[in-house]
């Protein structure tokens, strides 16, 4: 039996610029993270040839790319929070 939910948020109507807000957030957070995915893969490769230099400087790229991400994802939950109380 699926778990019952009360979803507070697929209640909220909320305007069409917030949910545009809401499009681009996620956007932005998903090719953060396919950009971070890029370069732990490029990081892993580096390591493999054995020129931590490379691997070093690609992992701290992908590092970079997750903290915004993060960011992002922090800033679109306040939103999704502030509309829910609407």
């Amino acid at each position: 039996m699926a778990p019952t939910t009360n979803n507070k948020a697929a209640e909220t109507k909320i305007s069409p610029k917030e949910k545009q807000k809401s499009i681009t957030a996620h956007k932005s957070i998903a090719n953060h993270l396919d950009t971070a995915a890029k370069f732990h893969k490029e990081a892993a490769k580096h390591h493999e040839e054995n020129d931590n230099e490379k691997a070093f400087k690609s992992s701290t790229t992908a590092n970079e790319h997750l903290t915004l991400a993060n960011e992002a994802q922090k800033e679109e939950a306040k939103r999704d929070a502030l509309n829910i109380k609407k």
